[in-house]
């Protein structure tokens, strides 16, 4: 979904999202019982990956003649550490300046599913009939209300989004009040995708394809007025350009849903239609 706005940018910021490579969890999904989802690593394929990200991100920085280091901001579980790990490997001999300056933020973890994995599963903890029905009412849920519903303990797309805004409203204003123009941020798939509703402000129904792993989307622009791109295909391990948003989506009167057709007032005389209310006369 691209919206149609095309506003001039002026001092643009650059934020780099980076989606972590692949992970134990991406070819185990048992890993994330046995282990714990913020204890998920790499696979040698997702050190690579990262590696390769990395290097494209050489040649990138050094084709826009970018001379700092981007203002790293990292999620604070052991798969994106890993991956910044490569991407920082892979940038060894740089010409940036300095030393690289890295944050991480609990805002960007990836959506917690709760007992998901542990229903599908039906690792002991609880009977399997009493799985498969709470499985089964899961998805029933979710397929009615995919932004707004929680997994049994977990979190919802919509807790994501709301993570997301806060970090948009609060670390990344902050970054770009303080002069910080490049930024890289290297977290998950769904949170990345929340990134491009919010700063596309599409509504919560826009089918956002979710990136593969060590993807590269490139954001420019300012807060509530960004142009984004899809630079790396992390999967083929290659530049590429791929439109994805320009501007902000405006939501305008037509996007309502029209007033049933009888109840329009240029709909031909129903009397047993309810009627609006008679204003107050003026006195």
């Amino acid at each position: 979904m691209t919206p149609p706005s095309k506003w001039p940018i002026i001092n643009p910021m650059r934020v780099l999202l980076i989606r972590h490579g692949e992970s134990e969890g991406n070819v185990d999904s048992r890993k994330y019982i046995n282990k714990g989802d913020q204890k998920i690593g790499l696979t040698d394929k997702g050190w690579g990956q990262a590696i390769a990200a990395g290097q494209f991100l050489k040649n990138h920085f050094t084709e826009r003649k970018t001379t700092q280091w981007p203002y790293f901001f990292l999620s604070a579980y052991q798969r994106t550490h890993e991956t910044l790990s490569g991407i920082l490997h892979g940038l060894d001999g740089t010409a940036l300046d300095g030393e690289p300056i890295i944050h991480h933020d609990p805002r960007l973890i990836e959506q917690y599913y709760g007992a998901v994995e542990h229903l599908k599963e039906s690792d002991g903890m609880v009977d399997w009939r009493t799985a498969a029905q709470f499985n089964r009412l899961s998805l029933h849920v979710r397929k009615n209300d995919p932004f707004t519903a929680r997994g049994l303990f977990g979190e919802s797309r919509k807790d994501t989004y709301l993570a997301v805004q806060s970090f948009m409203e609060g670390a990344l204003r902050h970054a770009d009040q303080a002069g910080h123009d490049d930024i890289a941020i290297v977290a998950h798939g769904h949170v990345i995708v929340e990134f491009i509703r919010a700063m596309g402000a599409l509504p919560m129904t826009a089918a956002i394809a979710n990136p593969e792993n060590c993807d590269i989307i490139e954001a420019r622009g300012n807060l509530g007025n960004w142009r984004l791109e899809r630079i790396y295909d992390g999967k083929a391990m290659q530049p590429v350009s791929e439109p994805i948003l320009n501007g902000n989506y405006q939501f305008k009167a037509k996007d309502l849903p029209a007033v049933p057709a009888h109840l329009r007032q240029d709909a031909p005389a129903n009397n047993n239609a309810p009627q609006a209310p008679a204003l107050p006369e003026q006195g």
